[in-house]
């Protein structure tokens, strides 16, 4: 079946679930949603799992969490085989929703990256969408500002570029952009914040949402608030009073009441303060929420120093941290795993098509590894009993068998560090690849609200730049498959070649100041390929960390054998402890860096193919010196095609 397809008759099955929701529970093993969607009449599934799916999502809806939660781990444990792929998306993301409203942020987020990983491999943007929703919700509850900005900017980005418009989406849009305001407010990005309040109340607008109206007013009126401007503060915060009365959020508006009473106390009238902060208490008295008591010790606290009721103040004050401590240890425990869990699922994003082949490749090189380990060894276990008669020659058998395991040891040592290398490769290959490419899709869909034109040009130049940028780093992944290429000779004059290299540099540093010279006969015979992945790094390197305004000094000297090149510049240096790591992959010692950190990790295994090497030293905050030495006529050899690692 088509995946689209399969995707939409998911999606009609859990509209006809949802339908039910007003039935009694134990209406769910009925027929309810079989009235709305035949599931035994779509080809080519399983319809006894969607089936115990759709009662897992009925028992969900009527609040049975648990009993929903052992269904969905049920069926997934007997989900194995990949043609189940977008029913395990579905089960997981709706175990993160059963999470969600349990409290358990952490295994919400598990099945949400999950769910995520699999929806954009299946190209299903509009699911993946729902679940980077679902991951903003989660960051800001546990207090992760900027991940929560990050995914709801992601969720965004998906859902214009999909031009979803139903009014449900369209709601979906006015939460998240509220979420991500509230995000910019807490790490004091107040104009952010605002911008994104004002998107999600324009749309609310338009829709005549009242709940979302009321419940946005409030929000931007603290912003107001702190920018002085009491009186529009005050009218939006009564706005989202009445709202949240009118729609029993009792939460929302004890917050709002708080604010009423700050704007209050800020024109001395202490009796009127008195009477929203009362107002505040008692609500949050019938909702006891611990994060609305702790704003209400917090701001009684502040609110008695002013009247100079310190004793008083400081009764408050010290109830204020005793809650906020209790709420941020949860918080941090919470982040602390975030952070674990998504390093862990963000190398599921590498499971492309590049990534099944090779691993196609490994399964079938380790295979054949396997083959040959089981023919040697049935080989030594007939030459031993042939000629176990014979002690010398038993003995030279032994000798054979001892010599050929440590070279099986040998050479599968060696197989599986080029699979790490491999694994590793493709993992961060990915990873950056998708950080400019979501960084453009972002630029893009901030650019559809962009009213002024020098916002406008400053978007478009930072839309090109990270093109530039992404250009490079895949120039040098391009370069590490490269690696793995035969050495091919070709002659050629290397001073003309560096002072070729240096003027493209220049066009794009235009501060660099390149000065060549050089001693001796600079021709030789050698790779231009890995000659080019040489020179391009390191003088790059030089161009990114000198000073501003200073020169760069490049000196070519040829002997008999050799060709030594010394490339110096005055710029940041490197710390004495870093100059042994610095050519290991993805590595990056600076701020400055601006790749992945893989550029001296391919001069490193570019030289070793052409028989070369290379010195590095270093002076912090004076500059440093990379001294690069090359046979002037390179050997070709069978180790010459051999594979990166």
């Amino acid at each position: 079946m088509d995946i689209q397809y399969k995707g939409y008759c998911f999606d009609q099955m859990d509209a006809a679930v949802d339908k039910c929701k007003d039935n009694v529970a134990d209406s769910l093993d009925n027929v309810c949603y079989k009235h709305h969607i035949l599931i035994d009449t779509i080809k080519d599934i399983d319809a006894e799992i969607w089936h115990e799916y759709a009662r897992a999502r009925g028992l969900f809806n009527h609040m049975k969490f648990d009993e929903a939660k052992e269904s969905v781990n049920h069926l997934l444990s007997q989900m194995t085989d990949s043609s189940f792929q977008l029913e395990q998306a579905k089960l997981l993301e709706l175990r993160g929703n059963i999470c969600v409203v349990g409290g358990e942020e952490q295994p919400a987020a598990i099945d949400y990256y999950k769910s995520i990983n699999i929806y954009l491999q299946l190209d299903l943007q509009r699911n993946a969408a729902k679940c980077y929703r679902g991951i903003t919700n989660v960051q800001f509850r546990v207090g992760n500002h900027k991940l929560a900005i990050e995914n709801g900017q992601r969720a965004i980005a998906i859902e214009i570029a999909n031009r979803m418009h139903s009014r449900t989406d369209s709601v979906d849009l006015i939460n998240i952009y509220n979420t991500i305001g509230l995000a910019y407010q807490q790490i004091h990005e107040l104009d952010s914040a605002m911008k994104y309040f004002e998107y999600s109340q324009t749309m609310a607008t338009d829709l005549k949402e009242e709940f979302w109206i009321g419940l946005v007013n409030g929000n931007t009126a603290k912003i107001l608030f702190e920018k002085g401007d009491m009186e529009e503060a005050e009218r939006r915060i009564r706005i989202d009073i009445n709202t949240s009365r009118k729609f029993n959020e009792h939460a929302s508006a004890a917050v709002s009441m708080l604010s009423m009473g700050d704007i209050c106390a800020s024109r001395n009238q202490k009796k009127e303060a008195s009477l929203y902060y009362d107002s505040a208490y008692q609500l949050q008295k019938i909702i006891k929420d611990k994060a609305v008591l702790a704003m209400y010790y917090r701001t009684l606290a502040k609110f008695n120093r002013n009247k100079q009721n310190f004793r008083e103040g400081d009764i408050y004050f010290r109830q204020y941290i005793a809650l906020r401590d209790s709420l941020q240890g949860a918080t941090i425990g919470n982040g602390i795993e975030q952070v674990q869990n998504k390093a862990r699922l963000e190398k599921q994003l590498a499971d492309i098509n590049l990534l099944r082949m090779e691993n196609t490749y490994k399964t079938k090189k380790v295979q054949l590894w396997q083959l040959c380990i089981g023919i040697i060894a049935g080989a030594l276990l007939l030459l031993f009993i042939l000629y176990r008669n014979n002690r010398k020659l038993n003995q030279q058998l032994t000798r054979l068998n001892v010599d050929l395991e440590e070279k099986i040891k040998d050479r599968t040592t060696e197989l599986i560090k080029t699979n790490k290398e491999l694994d590793t490769y493709l993992y961060r290959a990915s990873h950056d690849v998708r950080r400019p490419i979501l960084s453009i899709i972002g630029l893009a869909q901030i650019a559809e609200f962009a009213t002024d034109i020098h916002e406008q040009s400053d978007i478009r130049k930072k839309i090109i730049a990270t093109a530039r940028d992404m250009d490079k780093m895949l120039h040098k992944l391009k370069m590490t498959y490269e690696l793995r290429a035969s050495v091919e000779k070709q002659t050629f004059d290397l001073y003309e070649y560096v002072s070729g290299l240096s003027q493209d540099l220049v066009k794009f540093y235009p501060s660099a100041k390149f000065q060549i010279a050089k001693s001796g006969d600079t021709v030789l015979t050698s790779d231009i390929r890995f000659i080019n992945m040489i020179f391009l790094n390191i003088m790059e390197n030089a161009c990114v960390f000198r000073h501003v305004d200073s020169g760069i000094n490049v000196n070519i000297e040829g002997d008999a054998d050799y060709i030594s090149v010394n490339i110096e510049d005055h710029g940041i240096g490197i710390q004495e402890e870093y100059l042994t790591s610095i050519f290991e992959a993805y590595t990056r010692f600076s701020e400055r860096s601006i790749g992945s950190g893989i550029g001296l990790y391919i001069v490193s295994k570019a030289l070793s193919k052409i028989g070369g090497s290379i010195n590095v030293r270093s002076i912090v905050y004076e500059g440093s010196i990379v001294k690069v030495r090359m046979p002037r006529n390179i050997q070709v050899s069978d180790t010459s095609a051999m594979a990166m690692g």
